[in-house]
């Protein structure tokens, strides 16, 4: 039973040593979360892609 559970403890040990590269990637330190920005065009095209999507528009004139 010892040796089953630490077993356990070593593989999530392992998965969550192996997952914190993930974690720094998605940090939020070079963002503004008190701004937003709101953009009004037509959506052109949209590719979803690891690990974000892309999208281009045509944005309307502002005046």
């Amino acid at each position: 039973m010892k040796q089953k559970l630490l077993g356990v403890f070593a593989v999530a040990a392992g998965l969550f040593f192996i997952s914190l590269p993930a974690i720094a990637h998605h940090g939020v330190a070079g963002y503004d979360l008190t701004k937003t920005t709101t953009l009004h065009g037509t959506v052109t095209k949209f590719e979803w892609s690891f690990p974000s999507g892309l999208r281009c528009f045509v944005p309307r004139d502002s005046r």
